[in-house]
């Protein structure tokens, strides 16, 4: 239980993808041509004034990746509807039997450190898209699972730069 309290308090922050502007090979911003292609988001940062939501942007900005922040402070911001952008939820395994049919599409974190990947099937098995992140085990520990299990996987490092490896 401690471990699922330590991950809530390192996302804090609601970060949900806006639309996908492309599903072709582009290469993220400052990769280089061996580096294998990913899909590009514009990513939706709802932004509370929390020191991690700036965290979030800055890391966005510094590394070219297409956001919009809307800050919930402002009373002229955009209302969030479901006409406004795809919803995701993000790293809540005990409640995807109640919730997964409200949502477009799930992120999580470590789902495989922790054998919990199973209880994000109820998303794939509807056809809804699933971005995983793992952080300490090597892709070999995870990426037969999450390849059956159909999830989009990434092994990241903790800082959250611009390397990554896909399954």
């Amino acid at each position: 239980m401690a471990q699922r309290a330590h991950r809530w308090r390192r996302t804090a922050v609601a970060v949900t993808a806006a639309g996908l502007l492309t599903a072709g090979p582009l290469a993220a911003p400052g990769a280089s041509a061996a580096e294998e292609p990913r899909i590009d988001l514009r990513v939706l940062v709802v932004d509370n004034g929390d020191s991690s939501v700036r965290a979030i942007s800055a890391e966005l900005e510094s590394t070219g990746i297409p956001y919009t922040n809307v800050n919930l402070h402002d009373p002229g911001r955009p209302a969030l509807t479901e006409s406004f952008s795809p919803l995701g939820l993000k790293n809540d395994l005990d409640q995807i039997p109640d919730l997964a049919a409200d949502f477009d599409f799930a992120v999580n974190e470590q789902c495989a450190q922790y054998d919990e990947c199973g209880a994000l099937k109820p998303f794939t098995d509807a056809g809804k898209a699933v971005f995983h992140t793992e952080y300490e085990p090597p892709t070999g520990r995870f990426c037969t699972e999450s390849r059956e299990l159909r999830l989009s996987s990434l092994l990241k490092k903790y800082e959250l730069g611009a390397w990554r490896q896909a399954c």
